[in-house]
């Protein structure tokens, strides 16, 4: 069975892990968390926002538990490329 992978938050400010490292199931809990923690002090309205913004406009990143971290706009690519993938062989198949 393959392991899903789990991420953390990192503060580029204070160099350490949010909440003491509590780890997330998948980017949108990551995008809900931090839109909780920074709604109370932004006038924007976060909702609209990408995580990708969120991201840079608070200095935080995303790290796999392992430490690696997590580059937003290539994991949108790999999921565009899979889903174009996904498609053509619907297509395919009619």
């Amino acid at each position: 069975m393959i392991k899903q992978k789990r991420y953390r938050i990192w503060c580029c400010q204070r160099n350490q892990y949010f909440a003491d490292g509590v780890t997330f199931d998948n980017l949108n809990e990551i995008k809900e968390q931090l839109i909780d923690y920074h709604s109370p002090d932004s006038e924007e309205n976060l909702q609209k926002l990408s995580l990708s913004d969120i991201l840079g406009i608070f200095e935080w990143e995303i790290h796999t538990e392992d430490g690696e971290v997590v580059v937003i706009d290539e994991l949108k690519e790999l999921v565009a490329e899979k889903i174009e993938k996904i498609e053509d062989g619907k297509t395919k198949e009619k």
